[in-house]
């Protein structure tokens, strides 16, 4: 149905605004997309980072993404930090959710 990768943050300026956790992937088959998997799934992974010390997290998504981002802010997230990657001829917007208490999404 999905599956979802948690841990350490790796983006030093998310770290430094208390985000020591990040929600690396979180992917969802589109058939069960609005039938509790993807809240199932975050709700595991923040027990994962605060059992791990962790009390607040983030995840970076594409700016483009409407129905994911939608999805973050219905579940608390708010956006913390946007910035462009550049890759090859494209250039990738990216928006940071986070989470400063992950209590929210048990």
């Amino acid at each position: 149905m999905g599956f979802g990768a948690c841990g350490d943050q790796r983006d030093d300026a998310l770290r430094e605004r208390g985000f020591a956790g990040e929600i690396g992937a979180i992917y969802i088959l589109r058939s069960q997309q609005g039938a509790g998997v993807g809240r199932a799934l975050m709700s595991l992974m923040a027990h994962d980072l605060a059992a791990r010390l962790m009390p607040g997290a983030s995840l970076w998504v594409l700016r483009e993404n409407v129905g994911a981002r939608g999805f973050y802010k219905g579940l608390g997230g708010a956006i913390i930090f946007e910035k462009e990657v550049a890759k090859g001829d494209a250039t990738l917007h990216e928006v940071a959710y986070g989470w400063p208490d992950l209590a929210h999404l048990f």
